[in-house]
């Protein structure tokens, strides 16, 4: 027997340091994942980030970007992706 899920705060969210899993076919027939990142702000981020940009800037990655658009129309990318309207990578850019 499964345990009980925790009781929801206001909203519906539910907050648990026990790991999740998931059960699509059991559970509750409204139910919402949310993912909650954080990080820690005595850390730079520069390294990592930079990492996947530089076989790009070799020329030893060239990626198919074929929807350029500003970060606040992110949503209007991710619909054209999931509609198969974007045919390789949908780039945001941001200021």
């Amino acid at each position: 027997m499964r345990a009980p899920l925790p009781a929801a705060e206001a909203g519906g969210t539910v907050r648990s340091r026990t790991p999740v899993t998931p059960d699509f076919f059991g559970g509750p027939a409204r139910a919402r994942i949310a993912h909650f990142g954080h990080t820690r702000a005595d850390t730079a981020y520069a390294a990592e980030l930079a990492a996947p940009v530089r076989p790009v800037a070799g020329g030893r990655l060239h990626p198919e970007i074929r929807s350029v658009r500003d970060w606040s129309r992110t949503g209007d990318a991710i619909a054209d992706i999931r509609a198969r309207r974007v045919r390789g990578n949908a780039a945001l850019t941001v200021g």
